[in-house]
């Protein structure tokens, strides 16, 4: 049996909280600080945790102390569809997390920021086009700008592949891309889906993303921590970006393609709902990147996160890519964010990318976003969604918001009626291996303008 744990938290009813590491007593016992107090706990399983990992704790009331609950690590599925084809003569990179997104011939601009360790794997894409006879595409991730092994090649009359096989280790502060390599002038891909998954080391999720531009040297700049934009924009609510659940942000890292120069920098600050919380990350000089761990803040359900850039000494102009891990309250869980700043939506119904950025559309077969769930992978579930704007539709109007998978209504909808600026709803609509991903808005929308929407996932 084993013997109650001193604490400097006094013993109480049943509860659950998350902690985060700060020694290790012996092989099953540690020490993890809770609030602004210190306990210890003891690990049934005997999992070996590390100095800063955040881990979720539970007090038995019968035994009277407290245990580190076992979790095994969430499984991430990220998913885009490309209306743009990557070239048929040249090698072409692309971001890993944008949705109809330009290919780019330069690597360093389509790469975006792992926060947490883990592996990459079930790289699974689809093409509209087939190669033809004797010509392939070979669609391989770099990691660090090298070859990583996850590997898609699609040749000939196939317009589909997986790999399955390879999962490649990342570390936090890497950089990934997607590398299109074509052979014997292939026919034009016509639009292009892509779907690869994400384990990371300890349980949580990632939010990875690219700056899709570049910095002012002069002014502050915001951009979205969720919906996969990273547009720098001089207004923050252009970058809030919704979140559909609580937990709490672990860590930030930023990596910049240039270094600001001598006596000049950049400073990052995380914002949630308008104010500034946490430490500022600095980047200065000569240096290129910078992080920022074991935050501790807070993310509530129906959150607004963004990251605010403000330059200082006139730094040399960059883009470059960013990140943030955080811990879900409940595990397996992920936000997955969306933005549009269209008003005046001309057709009813119309239509929009599941995630990410693009614009209203009276076709649903343009905003189509495709999930691919390879075998031994992952199997997504959409637990609900959540709706913000800055300007609510105004009296007499209710445009409602609808899930749609595969051209069909999901019992996923909410309604922002009259000055309402803020909805959510519940559900439970399981994804399948090809499922058509799309949200669609009925309904006059009157007033309705600046608005982001997030959905929450699970694995």
């Amino acid at each position: 049996m084993i013997r109650p744990p001193s604490s400097d938290v006094p013993y109480q009813a049943a509860q659950r909280r998350m902690g985060i590491v700060r020694r290790r007593v012996n092989a099953i016992t540690y020490r993890i600080s809770i609030d602004n107090a210190t306990i210890t706990a003891v690990s049934p399983t005997g999992v070996a945790l590390v100095r800063g990992q955040r881990i979720p704790v539970r007090f038995d009331p019968e035994k009277r102390y407290w245990i580190i609950e076992a979790r095994t690590a969430s499984k991430q599925v990220c998913f885009h569809s490309f209306i743009t084809t990557p070239s048929t003569t040249v090698v072409q990179y692309q971001s890993l997390d944008r949705n109809f997104g330009l290919w780019s011939a330069t690597q360093n601009l389509r790469e975006i920021m792992v926060s947490a360790p883990g592996t990459l794997s079930h790289l699974a894409i689809n093409v509209t086009t087939a190669p033809g006879a004797g010509k392939s595409y070979a669609f391989e991730v770099l990691i660090a700008g090298l070859a990583s092994g996850l590997i898609v090649t699609i040749a000939d009359s196939a317009t589909s592949g997986v790999d399955t096989v390879n999962a490649p280790a990342v570390t936090a502060g890497q950089r990934i891309t997607l590398r299109s390599t074509p052979s014997g002038t292939p026919a034009s891909t016509g639009n292009i889906h892509i779907s690869w998954q994400f384990t990371p080391t300890t349980p949580g999720a990632i939010y990875a993303s690219r700056l899709n531009g570049t910095l002012s040297a002069t002014a502050v700049r915001y951009v979205n921590l969720g919906a996969a934009d990273g547009e720098p924009y001089s207004s923050r609510p252009l970058a809030d970006s919704l979140w559909a659940l609580g937990g709490t942000m672990d860590a930030l890292y930023v990596s910049l393609n240039s270094a600001p120069g001598a006596g000049r920098s950049f400073a990052f600050d995380l914002m949630r709902n308008g104010i500034v919380v946490g430490s500022t990350l600095t980047i200065a000089g000569t240096d290129t990147a910078g992080s920022l761990s074991a935050l501790g803040l807070t993310i509530t359900d129906m959150d607004l996160w963004a990251l605010r850039i403000t330059p200082a000494g006139t730094p040399t102009l960059s883009q470059g890519a960013y990140g943030v891990a955080y811990t879900p309250t409940s595990p397996g869980q992920w936000s997955l964010g969306a933005m549009t700043s269209s008003g005046a939506i001309a057709t009813d119904p119309a239509y929009d990318a599941f995630s990410g950025t693009n614009s209203w559309s009276a076709a649903e077969t343009d905003a189509l976003q495709r999930i691919l769930l390879p075998a031994g992978g992952a199997k997504p579930r959409v637990l609900g969604l959540r709706m913000d704007a800055d300007v609510a539709p105004g009296v007499g109007f209710a445009p409602a918001f609808t899930m749609r998978r595969e051209s069909a209504n999901a019992a996923i909808e909410i309604t922002l009626t009259g000055i309402e600026t803020t909805a959510s709803a519940t559900g439970s609509v399981a994804l399948a291996d090809g499922d058509d991903l799309a949200l669609r808005i009925s309904g006059p929308e009157g007033a309705l303008n600046n608005f982001r929407w997030a959905w929450q996932m699970r694995a």
